[in-house]
């Protein structure tokens, strides 16, 4: 057999995924089992995870604390400042966000003790489940004279419980009554020689001295003990309770967390717009008609649908519910066509990909929604594709991805809010070329003619009119006996009748603050006031305002503070993080202050991925015009952002560091942070398009990267690991020169044993030349890392070199050579057991096979 020819005997084997299970040969059985049964524990652990957070989900962990105040200052200081802190670091390398809520921490007799506590502590219960923890002593705790009577027709549970404690209404809240809450509640009672053992000027603190409240205390206790639920009882120090609850809520965030399950970067972008798409399909009214229309356009022949629509008349909502239902959908005819025998609903061989601009900061910037797009049709159809090119060479890496669809797929690609994008070369650029048959296109902007011109003729169009008065009132109706409240018919009319109404952010927020107006004598003069709003950014200004008069009386300047500080976050901020921006050096504000503003904000503040933003634009711009109205005092709140990031000095936070320098325009310290090259290399590890971006505008300044680095193509060894990050950023902001030299010095100036890292830069460089036409210097940097590799034992790393070889082959349009490169390399990955060098080297092999290298190889098979 002549070289090369097993390689096209293996075709079917390696231009294929393998299948878990597929029979392979005897001699490799045993190592199959093996690989297949470690498989086999890290989905059992992953799908253990799923039934406990659904994937898209927010990665939060919410523990409610609830205990009485004044016997329980120690254990609450110790749990705060000890055992939180150690559960928070585990959260972070969970990539989930952790925080404790005790919002009595902070509360002074002058702010009405617990009285004005209760709705809000009922709410951040049912925001912190599943999460729970309770402490009881000897005290039964404070029982307030009165509930409120709209918290009585919001909560009428609290009918049956009119005489108990806050504390005990919480436990009968949180968990006794809910005992889905079962496996994640936690109860610790404090050994009562403890209380007893007090002095005695502190013993009415401690031990309750009232017979009666002592029974019902007791009586709390037994109904506890009898629930099931985790408890641990006599505890006789606050060291002693942190051990119980550091080890309980270590055990459930391994269960809902898992390492395995920690999200790279492109899964939290992923569940953040699908967050955002549930928060806006909530709020979707009638419309059923729009929806019949997309069903049809995605089965039908028309390439392109277009969306438009005013904006905040509800195409944003309109697409989030149409795109949940249509995942949902085929979900569903996937798993049937699995199950049934025969069944071939259309729906099974549809995949739906959604990016809502708007999301967060990046999700504005056309290059990197063109590389969302492309890591996820590459993740989604197991792809090996180069996402990090320069950014004009991604919408021909766009272009191929879209070719790699799997002919028996189709592809929805939806991009709500075209119009937001900070450039619409891109969306012009899809709308002109030629969209692949696997492929439809769902668009959605303000006005068509914003896309220049550029819809072609057999494009669908559909425009969404704003809602008429009878669904306005309707919708009012409705949304507010949601909230047990309701208006006269005149008030109704008043409402409906409006003309900025017929947008239905507008209405929604206007129907919001009415319900908690508490005067409804007053209210006439209340809806006059909010319809004098004539736009939604007016409207919220109006609420901002509000806000101020109902939550800074304890905490002044909270509003602006807050908003300024989410305005200037690029993907927002974790309580935790928004706390401490809000408080003072090492004290972060006590969560009873921020909370009530929190939950007042309701839907126009919205959590994604654990972090806090706004919900949409509207707020956004409506803090803009009131808290930042100027240039200057914009670029003040991304330097008060880059002193809270500098002093926290953590680095997983480089990545948000340099975006706030970048955006505060703090040319000089971003150029010293990013010529130090271990800040350069972590900042590179949160985000390597934030550090491109970075360099990109330091270049713009006049700031050389080649006269920053220069030093290091003579001296490489001071790069340390960091060379190959430093080759990768030189491609990034084309300085592929730079790269080709600093990877050339490398392989001849590096430490002997370096062989990984010289290898590593050896490639980068290859492929930094190939991309500039010079494939001379490229074929003898490929082949040099060759050198280093041939003859180890690395055979990954080998692979990895030819499979870069075969790519500066195709580059250099030795197309037959690249195919038999690319060949070699899947079948000996095949035999390896690599999935991922085999995935890479088939769908290098299918790019290249162009003219005849396809049906040549075919026939060779057959013969």
């Amino acid at each position: 057999m002549e070289p090369g020819a097993i390689h096209k005997a293996l075709l079917p084997c390696v231009l294929r995924p393998r299948l878990p299970g597929a029979r392979v040969c005897a001699s490799r059985s045993v190592h199959w089992t093996i690989l297949f049964t470690k498989a086999l524990r890290q989905w059992s652990v992953l799908a253990r995870a799923a039934t406990l957070q659904q994937p898209g989900e927010d990665r939060a962990v919410r523990v409610f604390i609830s205990s009485t105040f004044k016997d329980m200052q120690r254990e609450r200081d110790h749990l705060v400042k000890h055992v939180f802190p150690r559960l928070r670091e585990l959260c972070v390398q969970r990539g989930v966000s952790f925080t404790d809520i005790d919002l009595r921490w902070g509360i002074t007799s002058e702010q009405a003790a617990e009285g004005a506590v209760l709705p809000i502590c009922l709410a951040e219960i049912e925001r912190s489940r599943p999460f729970f923890i309770g402490i009881l002593g000897e005290r039964y705790g404070w029982i307030p004279q009165e509930i409120p009577d709209e918290l009585l027709v919001q909560q009428p549970w609290l009918h049956e419980h009119l005489s108990k404690s806050v504390t005990e209404l919480e436990i009968v809240h949180g968990v006794l009554e809910n005992p889905e809450m079962t496996p994640y509640a936690f109860f610790y009672f404090r050994d009562s020689s403890v209380s007893r053992a007090a002095p005695v000027g502190q013993r009415d603190d401690v031990v309750e001295t009232d017979p009666s409240r002592a029974a019902r205390l007791e009586e709390l206790k037994r109904r506890i003990r009898e629930s099931g639920i985790t408890l641990h009882e006599g505890y006789t120090s606050p060291e002693s309770l942190g051990e119980l609850v550091l080890a309980d809520l270590t055990t459930a965030i391994d269960e809902c967390f898992p390492a395995a399950s920690t999200p790279d970067p492109l899964t939290e972008t992923r569940n953040a717009h699908e967050a955002l798409a549930r928060e806006l399909a909530r709020v979707y009214v009638g419309g059923e008609s729009y929806l019949e229309v997309l069903d049809a356009h995605v089965l039908g022949d028309s390439p392109i649908f277009v969306l438009a629509g005013e904006s905040g008349v509800g195409k944003s909502a309109l697409i989030s519910r149409w795109y949940l239902e249509a995942a949902q959908r085929a979900d569903r005819e996937r798993a049937r066509r699995v199950t049934v025998e025969g069944a071939a609903d259309p729906w099974a061989s549809v995949d739906l990909l959604a990016h809502f601009v708007g999301v967060d900061r990046d999700s504005t910037s056309v290059t990197q929604t063109i590389r969302r797009l492309i890591l996820e049709i590459a993740s989604m159809y197991d792809l090996i594709v180069d996402a990090s090119p320069h950014e004009g060479a991604l919408m021909e890496s766009l272009d191929r991805v879209l070719g790699m669809v799997p002919q028996e797929r189709r592809l929805v690609i939806l991009i709500d809010a075209v119009n937001q994008l900070d450039t619409l070369t891109a969306v012009l650029h899809l709308l002109t070329a030629p969209l692949p048959e696997t492929v439809r296109l769902v668009l959605s902007v303000v006005d068509p003619d914003d896309l220049g011109g550029e819809i072609p003729a057999d494009a669908s169009m559909l425009s969404v009119a704003p809602m008429n008065e009878e669904e306005r009132s309707e919708l009012a109706v409705t949304y507010l006996s949601l909230y047990g409240k309701s208006l006269t018919a005149e008030q109704l009319a008043r409402v409906a009748s409006a003309p900025q109404g017929q947008l239905p952010v507008f209405l929604v927020t206007l129907l919001d603050e009415l319900r908690v107006f508490g005067s409804y004598d007053a209210l006439d003069d209340r809806i006059a006031l909010y319809l004098e709003a004539l736009d939604t950014p007016a409207l919220f200004d109006l609420v901002l305002e509000r806000w101020e008069s109902d939550y800074e009386s304890a905490a002044p300047g909270l509003v602006g503070d807050t908003m300024r500080a989410l305005w200037a976050a690029r993907h927002g901020l974790t309580e935790d993080q928004l706390l401490a921006v809000l408080g003072e050096p090492n004290r972060p504000m006590p969560q009873a202050l921020f909370a009530p503003l929190r939950i007042a904000a309701g839907r126009a503040i919205a959590i994604r991925s654990g972090k806090i933003g706004f919900a949409h634009d509207y707020l956004r711009l409506a803090v803009e015009r009131r808290y930042l109205p100027t240039a200057e005092s914009r670029l003040d709140a991304h330097a008060r952002m880059v002193s809270f990031y500098a002093e926290r000095n953590e680095r997983r936070e480089l990545g948000e560091l340099v975006w706030q320098m970048e955006s505060a325009r703090h040319w000089t310290a971003l150029a010293d942070l990013l010529a130090n090259v271990d800040d350069l290399v972590g900042a590179w590890q949160t985000d390597p398009s934030v550090v491109a971006s970075a360099w990109r505008a330091l270049k713009r300044q006049g700031v050389s990267f080649t006269a920053t680095f220069d030093g290091l193509v003579e001296d490489p060894a001071r790069a340390g690991d960091g060379l190959t990050v430093l080759v990768a950023l030189a491609r990034s902001v084309g300085e592929e020169s730079f790269a080709g030299r600093l990877a050339q010095s490398c392989a001849e100036h590096a430490a002997p044993d370096s062989v990984h890292l010289r290898t590593a830069a050896l490639q980068q460089g290859a492929l930094a030349m190939a991309s500039l036409g010079d494939h001379a210097t490229a074929f003898e940097l490929i082949g040099m890392a060759e050198q280093l590799v041939k003859g180890t034992w690395a055979h990954r790393l080998y692979l990895g070199v030819l499979l870069d070889r075969a790519s500066v082959l195709a580059r250099a349009g030795c197309l037959d050579a690249a195919a038999d490169e690319y060949l070699l390399v899947a079948s000996a990955a095949w035999l390896a057991y690599d999935e991922r060098l085999l995935t890479a080297a088939r769908d290098g092999w299918r790019n290249v096979n162009t003219g005849g290298v396809a049906e040549t190889a075919t026939e060779d098979l057959h013969s």
